[in-house]
């Protein structure tokens, strides 16, 4: 099974689908740059940038809590720690 790091190890790859953070991974096609992820970050790790989010890594920084992953109406967001995860149903 191909993961979401094997498709995008660098910050884009192949056709710009995919953008890769420090901890998560953004699948652009997917995004619908709604801004929940940003809204529901408790670190403020995630800023809207050009419509779609972008990890700032600063202040506290992203510690895998997930709540950007479980709030994303559209399941564009992927933690690059646990690349194979897949949503409860």
């Amino acid at each position: 099974m191909t993961s979401n790091l094997d498709r995008a190890p660098n910050h884009y790859r192949g056709s710009g689908h995919f953008h890769v953070m420090g901890h998560l991974s953004i699948d652009l096609s997917r995004c619908i740059g709604c801004s929940a992820c940003a809204s529901v970050c408790i670190r403020g790790n995630i800023v809207m940038e050009v419509g779609h989010p972008s990890e700032t890594g600063g202040g506290m920084g992203c510690f895998d809590c997930g709540h950007c992953l479980a709030i994303c109406p559209e399941d564009a967001i992927s933690l690059t720690r646990y690349p194979d995860f897949e949503p409860r149903e």
